[in-house]
Order: C-alpha cells, then sequence, then structure tokens
C-alpha cells in the first residue's frame, strides 16, 4: 500500500470527490492530455507546488489527475466476505471517473484471514475498506497517514474532530491512518426525526 505516492493521492482525492459537491467544467478533448500532465506534475510536486490547488492544477477542474479516457485504477479491498457487489458501477462511479480520471476496481476478500496475510507480506492494497485491525493498519511502515497526505497536497478536506480521536486511538504516532465511517455523535442523533411506526395488515 505504501508505494506509489501518486495513486494514493489519486485514491484521497477520489474520496474527497465523494463527500464534496462536483465541481469544474468538462474540457475539450485537445487539452486534455496537457492538463493531466501538468496535473501529475503538480500532485507529485515536479513543480515546486507539492499539489497546491493554486489555480492551476488542472485548468478549470482542480478535481482532474488522471485521464478518464484511460483512467488511474485503484484497488480497494473489501475486508467484508459478504459484501454484495464485485464491481463499482452505475452513476456515481462514473461520475468519479469522468471528473477525475479514477477507476475504483474492488476487491472482496476471500476469508477473514487473507488482510493479516497481506499486512504481513507488505502487499497492501491502495485502498482498505474494513472493521477490524486497525491498529495493524495503523502502522506508518505500511500505511500512509491521511493526515499528512491532506497536508502534504494541501487538501480541502476537513475531517471532523471525533473521527480523528478516534483514528489516534490506535495509531503509535500523532497521526491517524484511517476515518471511519457510518459513525454518529450524539449532536447527530439530536438531529433526526422519529420515524412514526405503521402497522399495516395484508
Amino acid at each position: 500500500m505504501k508505494k506509489n505516492v501518486y495513486k494514493l493521492t489519486a485514491l484521497i482525492m477520489a474520496a474527497l470527490m465523494i463527500t464534496a459537491s462536483f465541481t469544474g467544467c468538462v474540457s475539450s478533448r485537445d487539452d486534455k492530455n496537457s492538463r493531466t500532465d501538468e496535473s501529475k506534475a503538480n500532485m507529485t510536486g515536479e513543480n515546486g507546488s507539492q499539489g497546491k490547488d493554486d489555480g492551476n492544477v488542472t485548468g478549470d477542474n482542480k478535481w482532474m489527475i488522471g485521464d478518464p479516457e484511460n483512467p488511474t485504477e485503484l484497488t480497494v479491498f473489501l475486508n467484508h466476505t459478504w459484501y454484495p457487489i464485485e464491481d463499482f458501477t452505475g452513476i456515481i462511479p462514473e461520475e468519479i471517473t469522468k471528473r477525475t480520471g479514477i477507476k475504483l476496481k474492488p476487491v472482496r476478500a476471500t476469508d477473514y484471514t487473507q488482510l493479516g496475510v497481506l499486512a504481513s507480506s507488505g502487499e497492501l492494497p491502495d485502498l482498505i475498506f474494513t472493521s477490524q485491525m486497525m491498529d495493524t493498519l495503523s502502522d506508518p511502515d505500511i500505511c500512509y497517514s491521511y493526515n499528512e497526505l491532506i497536508d502534504k497536497y494541501n487538501l480541502d478536506w476537513e475531517v471532523p474532530g471525533e473521527l480523528i480521536t478516534n483514528a489516534k486511538c490506535y495509531s503509535p504516532d500523532d497521526n491517524y491512518y484511517f476515518i471511519l465511517s457510518h459513525t454518529a455523535t450524539n449532536k447527530d442523533w439530536q438531529k433526526t426525526k422519529a420515524v412514526p411506526m405503521v402497522a399495516t395488515l395484508l
């Protein structure tokens, strides 16, 4: 997993794209290649910008870091044998690819020992979706920390403080290596409305 900074940065951008509003315009086919090359240079710091969004990263679409015609493929390991999908398809994955040049490829675990084997061998995929082994995956030798990547590439992504605190409980340093999903604070629960129960006779 901690092998390719560009691919992981692309993954972070894709994750952010899912939670953020879609922005930018579609470019013409003629300038697509030049914009993609410029984007790659900025994301890897080759132009000294360290990926900052200075208005020139990808022209009018700051999310475009790959080529929609030949997208960068990122592997997502789903550590749930019951997960009901084999492929990310539909309007949301298609829109992410269209606006970022990134395609997510899911790989479902065959059993619950597979992730441990991958971590031990150092052959982790680009992204892991799991509810287990948080301490093992909070290892700076095999995984990147979210906060360092967000700071390095100046991403406009504000992670909620309670998620950072939870992640740091598993961390050997002051960084956080995962972001919990499907969580809610007491304040979130207070905003919910009770749904009336309706009995129906069939």
